[in-house]
């Protein structure tokens, strides 16, 4: 069985800022031209799916890879056509976005787990920007944000996603909330201490975590970017590692293990 081949991006657009990172998950495909599916279902509203879907024909264009969409805003595939879609991408591309949403509707369709097993198997590299690394077992989310009307408060909410690794996952981790400019750092860390014992994993923007098998390395398009693995025990005393770009990362295993 193929080893799991996934790019987790903290944040960032994957055609501009992240672009290298983005491209390096194409590059894990192997292949010279590889088929690229677009998984949208993240974006909320038909304008957002239309930019990114679009940029992305375009861009699939200019390098000669064929891209395809895995469905329209407000519909998915069924089972069926989705494995279909599967067995020909050598690359999914998962947008950011509102993150419960995705996972919600990926369950209701029949989807996530051919999707998880899929990624977890390697029969496809898996690239996804914030919201598109629903890997773990809950993500430190802004979905609420989507559901408030602009510039009424909401706060950062878990939000339970696909559990191929035994963690929790924070994109964006060095910004601040939009309206209370609180360091979305903190209250992951908050977050994670009220969950007692466990693996936390913060990603900054243009920063990614570059999984191959048990091989976890930290890749960045900026100079300053950085992972940090959070560490909660039953004595609720939080240790943080940080990573950035040329540093050794310790294994998958042993970065998972509390």
């Amino acid at each position: 069985m193929p080893d799991p081949r996934i790019i987790v991006c903290g944040g960032g657009h994957p055609l501009v800022s992240a672009l290298s990172l983005f491209e390096e998950g194409l590059n894990l495909t192997g292949a010279t031209k590889p088929n690229l599916l677009v998984i949208p279902t993240a974006k909320t509203t038909t304008a957002n799916h239309a930019s990114i879907t679009d940029r992305m024909r375009e861009y699939g264009a200019r390098r000669g890879l064929d891209v395809r969409i895995m469905h329209e805003f407000g519909s998915l595939p069924s089972p069926m056509e989705f494995a279909e879609q599967l067995e020909w991408a050598d690359a999914a591309y998962l947008t950011g976005g509102d993150t419960e949403l995705a996972v919600r509707s990926w369950v209701d369709a029949g989807i996530a787990t051919p999707l998880a097993e899929g990624v977890l198997a390697g029969e496809v590299v898996a690239i996804g920007i914030s919201a598109g690394g629903p890997w773990f077992d809950w993500m430190w989310s802004d979905s609420n944000q989507y559901s408030t009307r602009k510039g009424e408060p909401w706060d950062y909410k878990r939000v339970e996603c696909l559990g191929i690794y035994d963690a929790s996952y924070c994109p964006h981790v060095n910004t601040r909330h939009p309206i209370t400019r609180v360091p979305r750092e903190e209250s992951y860390k908050a977050a994670l201490l009220r969950e007692g014992f466990g693996i936390g994993i913060g990603i900054e923007n243009d920063t990614a975590l570059r999984i191959v098998g048990k091989n976890c390395k930290v890749i960045t398009s900026v100079n300053s970017g950085g992972i940090n693995r959070y560490v909660v025990r039953d004595d609720n005393v939080l240790s943080i590692n940080r990573f950035g770009a040329g540093d050794n990362v310790m294994s998958l295993p042993e970065l998972l293990t509390a």
